[in-house]
């Protein structure tokens, strides 16, 4: 069941796995909500987006003979969502957390249309959203014009079962779903929000999370094991007096990883190069921005983001602008930060591993002898170089890239979509950094046999090492990009 009181972040990957349906008090409200409406337009109360038009046309009246029709044209007027699809993983989260939104009762549609998303939705029946289109103001308009056009049977929707988009009316008629039949305001409502941007930053930050909690966190622990480095800056008391709650924590973890070793008593080199010794702070400093996002995205995911809203118990219309994307865009920014900040501190531990007058008498560059005959993992360290730059440069602030539109109706925007974009591509170069940086560590392992005193991170790296069992890295036939392939986690 899809609660509607409050959707928690960490719930979000387990509810989309599971078939959704609306409580009877949610049902109840809606249907209160929707009375509501209904009875002001009895009284002919003019309300806007269904006797007035759209935007700067606000001013236009719309008789009462077209006011459904309003609702149908402006579906067709947005949909030009366009340029290449998102994956059908990423629909399922902008649709799921379309209906959560709606499901609030304050945007006046009918219990209805949440019948019929969720009916769509538990068929496994996605839109096909595209990303190009959305300004993030008024509501991610263009690309959830895609989810009210295909509720009525309009276009193209992706299923799990086709790797092509199939056409929507005739995927309906085959599974026996029958094309919705709108209500004034509910066009409106479909589009007038933030769930677009909101649902793609949603699924990077999962994804993000997942790569460092299950992979990073390990891996950065076997490096200083690898170098036999001092792990006195990992003690609970040092950041004590360095009282950043995301440092403490990111501390915490590290030495969960490696106990039962006790970090202040550690005899290892007292002081490896910088970057080995400031990794809680500097990824606890990235961690914060990554969790602070996850915190603003959370509380998106919980917002009503429509306009006007209707407070039925309070006899209110009230128009506001809680379709901006502003929260979202700082969400992703600082999600595109943070991923950035961690690919620079992976990207210079590799140096330390590969640079012969750093590596405590590893191979140069991880290469078999004959050294130079050999040149071991140059090109992957080219790699991670090149990703780590790229990353760094499209790191921009996009919350601060407003650009007036819609004849400066929407004179402030939020360019949501475009953040949520930024990093949504910056995941794909992380996952490679990642996945390049666990390759390093693993060769690096493959030549310096040690004896383990963590038996946790012994365990979680003989697990890890079944992934390149038997690869030869001088062999001729061995491609690098098919490896990190095996490595990268989808």
């Amino acid at each position: 069941m899809l609660k509607p009181d409050f959707l928690k972040f960490s719930e979000l990957e387990e509810i989309l796995q599971h078939p959704i349906e609306l409580s009877q008090s949610t049902i109840q409200k809606l249907n209160s909500n929707r009375t509501f409406i209904e009875k002001k337009l009895a009284e002919n109360v003019a309300i806007y987006g269904i006797s007035t038009g759209f935007g700067p046309l606000v001013n236009e009246t719309i008789s009462k003979e077209d006011q459904i029709q309003l609702q149908y044209n402006l579906l067709q007027q947005l949909s030009c969502n366009t340029g290449p699809a998102l994956s059908i993983e990423i629909s399922r989260s902008i649709f799921l957390l379309r209906i959560h939104a709606l499901s609030q009762a304050r945007s006046g549609v009918s219990s209805d249309l949440l019948q019929h998303m969720i009916q769509v939705y538990n068929a496994g029946i996605f839109p096909e959203f595209r990303r190009f289109g959305s300004v993030g103001a008024s509501g991610d308009l263009v690309p959830l014009a895609q989810l009210g056009r295909i509720l009525i049977g309009k276009d193209f929707c992706l299923i799990a079962d086709s790797s092509n988009p199939i056409k929507t009316s005739e995927l309906f008629e085959n599974l026996g779903i029958r094309n919705y039949v709108l209500k004034e305001k509910e066009g409106l409502a479909l589009v007038n929000g933030t769930t677009y941007s909101c649902g793609i930053t949603a699924f990077v930050l999962q994804k993000v999370s997942k790569l460092i909690y299950e992979e990073l966190f390990p891996l950065i622990s076997l490096h200083w094991l690898l170098f036999n480095d001092s792990l006195q800056h990992l003690s609970e008391k040092v950041y004590q007096h360095k009282a950043h709650e995301s440092a403490q924590s990111v501390a915490k973890l590290f030495r969960e990883w490696l106990s039962p070793i006790q970090v202040e008593h550690s005899h290892g080199i007292p002081q490896p190069p910088y970057s080995s010794r400031s990794v809680v702070l500097w990824f606890g400093a990235a961690m914060e921005q990554i969790l602070h996002a996850e915190k603003l995205i959370e509380t998106e995911m919980n917002s009503v983001d429509d306009n006007p809203l209707f407070f039925d118990e309070n006899d209110l219309i009230l128009h506001a602008a809680n379709f901006q994307g502003t929260y979202i865009a700082l969400a992703a920014d600082e999600l595109n930060a943070g991923m950035t900040q961690i690919a620079i501190l992976l990207e210079r531990i590799v140096n330390r591993i590969t640079h012969k007058s750093l590596n405590d008498g590893l191979p140069a560059f991880l290469a078999d002898e004959p050294l130079g005959l050999n040149s071991g993992l140059q090109g992957l360290q080219l790699l991670l170089t090149s990703l780590t730059a790229d990353l760094r440069t499209r790191a921009q602030r996009y919350s601060l890239s407003s650009i007036p539109t819609n004849a400066d109706n929407q004179d402030v925007v939020s360019m949501s979509a475009n953040a949520a974009l930024a990093a949504h591509d910056a995941l794909e170069r992380f996952r490679i950094v990642t996945a390049s940086f666990k390759l390093m560590i693993l060769r690096a392992f493959q030549l310096r046999e040690l004896t383990f005193k963590s038996p946790k991170l012994e365990l979680w790296l003989r697990k890890a090492e079944m992934k390149i069992e038997g690869i030869q890295f001088n062999d001729p036939n061995l491609n690098y990009a098919d490896l990190l392939d095996v490595l990268i986690d989808k």
